[in-house]
């Protein structure tokens, strides 16, 4: 998860929205806080303590800005994944979808995190879905998370989700498109490799 900077830039967008409104500065800043201890939090200690505190402050700050509850939302949904649990994952991403449809940046990586979901139980036709959203959101880099390049891992696993379903041919395209748009990527050898392995076919 990006560090305090996000939180930061999440701070700064609320105050340079309500610049003459001393209260809501006042509660970006707790917001602020909050993402920052929830993000330590989540770091340092067990995925279910992490859940509770983050839980809490969502409770503690129901009106918090959608793109700040989205963060956190996120944060559940990803502890959910580390844990394994794969349906938690996907019902918690997809909330998140429905539930935040002008944030951007959460809709990318709840798209990622449910088609990851969603990929790991065997339902590759609607993992491809969620991936194909972060595919044709054109991402920049920008608004990566992690260092993950978000449309890239997208093409990847969609790739691979093709080749579940026996689609081989489109999954060749991807590998293609890989090779042109990420020449320079470890992904671009690997995607030589499967056009070798699978191209004859």
């Amino acid at each position: 998860w990006q560090r305090k900077e996000e939180a930061d830039a999440a701070f700064s967008r609320v105050t340079e929205t309500f610049p003459d409104k001393s209260d809501l500065c006042a509660k970006a800043e707790m917001y602020r806080a909050g993402i920052a201890f929830e993000r330590a939090l989540a770091q340092r200690s067990t995925g279910d303590i992490a859940a509770e505190q983050i839980r809490n402050v969502l409770s503690t700050y129901a009106d918090a800005p959608g793109a700040i509850k989205a963060r956190l939302e996120i944060m559940l949904a990803e502890i959910a994944m580390e844990n394994g649990d794969y349906q938690d994952q996907v019902r918690r991403a997809d909330a998140l979808i429905q539930a935040y449809p002008q944030c951007k940046l959460g809709i990318g990586w709840a798209s990622l995190i449910a088609g990851y979901g969603y990929e790991n139980t065997g339902d590759y036709a609607t993992a491809l879905k969620r991936y194909l959203l972060v595919i044709e959101g054109h991402y920049a880099v920008a608004d990566n998370f992690k260092g993950l390049d978000v449309t890239l891992f997208c093409l990847m696993r969609s790739a691979e989700c093709y080749v579940r379903t026996g689609e081989t041919a489109k999954a060749l395209d991807i590998w293609q498109t890989v090779l042109k748009n990420y020449p320079s990527s470890p992904k671009a050898s690997l995607s030589a490799a499967m056009i070798a392995k699978y191209g004859g076919k």
